[in-house]
């Protein structure tokens, strides 16, 4: 947290939180799967620590992940006539 500076936006508390949860909603009960997120999270680690991400990538990774979110019903983006022909086909 140090490195990144991440105490201006979040706790260590509350992003020990965010991490604890997106490990309960991926986890599985095959021993495989428990073994392959500790495989991930491991090089996520050794990623973060060699500063491969910045400090914009944390914080919309684990501090605000919900700011990440697209909502298309408000989205002022529309297609083009000939991009929904193209893709009716």
């Amino acid at each position: 947290m140090l490195e990144y500076n991440l105490d201006e936006v979040t706790t260590k508390a509350t992003l020990r939180a965010q991490l604890a949860n997106k490990w309960r909603v991926q986890v599985g009960s095959e021993p495989q799967d428990v073994d392959m997120l500790l495989f991930k999270g491991n090089e996520e680690l050794t990623t973060v620590m060699s500063h491969h991400y910045n400090r914009h990538h944390l914080i919309s990774k684990y501090v605000q992940p919900e700011s990440n979110k697209i909502d298309a019903k408000t989205s002022s983006y529309t297609r083009s006539k000939f991009v929904n022909d193209f893709l009716a086909n």
